[in-house]
């Protein structure tokens, strides 16, 4: 299980990395659509949308992106994207408040569809954001990734050693504080590292690091949040594709809050227009 999770990891970082810096922006596009598009079918799994129209909601995603791709409006997109942040804090509360069993997910298949619409399209659109505003330039891109994917394998690898005190046993038994606080420190240390190598000014670099605190804090949010959904379906992935991962959606779930929450600190400071 360990060793099909690293080659499958190995695998994806080596085709992400590749996309992110070979890519045009259109390759870009489309190559992150079709993994939203898998992640929307194993979404509309974990809704208990019927299998016939699983597809039809899949297509209705398509639609979305491909709109807001054609009809290119910045100020669409960046508003797009504080509604993301603002659903994330609010993630992050409907989690609390499910681990105290203080409320229930809703049933409804409508209302759920929404939701995946409103975790995935940010989460497309801010990577195709970063992609076309730093084209030439990748780093901030790959930046991201390279933050979520230490900090998600810091948290599992130490977790799974250290982790003695649960954060949340009803959202996800097997997420531990001891791996969160080693993800965090793990995501902090790339950050670190970029500043030291960047040779950014002290006040640059306070800016970047908070912004990457910060994202890191919510691609947990992210992770936890897809576990909600999952364990009130009765699940335990989203999927079976990535083998010793699960699902596309089980890959991707930090990355759905992580990419609105980096681009838009990075949009508040000025870092990129």
């Amino acid at each position: 299980m360990l060793k099909q999770r690293i080659i499958t990891a190995a695998i994806l970082m080596s085709l992400f990395s590749a996309a992110v810096m070979l890519f045009s922006v259109d390759a870009f596009a489309l190559f992150i659509a079709l993994a939203i598009l898998v992640a929307a079918i194993e979404w509309a799994g974990i809704c208990r949308i019927p299998r016939t129209q699983r597809y039809l909601y899949c297509l209705s995603v398509a639609l979305v992106m491909l709109l807001l791709y054609v009809f290119d409006n910045q100020i669409i997109h960046v508003m797009i994207i504080q509604l993301a942040v603002i659903v994330w804090f609010v993630a992050l509360f409907t989690i609390i408040a499910y681990q105290l069993e203080h409320i229930r997910i809703p049933r409804s298949q409508i209302l759920l569809g929404l939701i995946g619409l409103l975790i995935l399209i940010p989460a497309w659109l801010s990577l195709v954001y970063l992609k076309r505003s730093s084209e030439g330039e990748w780093h901030w891109l790959l930046m991201l990734l390279f933050i979520i994917w230490t900090a998600d394998s810091g948290a599992y690898f130490i977790g799974r050693r250290w982790g003695k005190h649960k954060i949340a046993d009803r959202v996800s038994p097997g997420k531990s504080w001891e791996g969160t606080l080693a993800g965090f420190i793990s995501g902090l240390i790339i950050a670190m590292i970029y500043v030291v190598v960047s040779g950014q000014g002290i006040k640059d670099s306070i800016i970047f690091i908070c912004v990457v605190s910060i994202t890191v804090i919510f691609s947990i949010i992210g992770d936890l949040m897809e576990s909600v959904f999952k364990r009130s379906a009765g699940l335990k992935d989203s999927g079976q594709l990535l083998p010793g991962h699960g699902g596309v959606l089980d890959r991707i779930d930090s990355l759905t809050a992580a990419g609105p929450v980096f681009l838009y600190g990075l949009l508040i400071f000025g870092v990129i227009a």
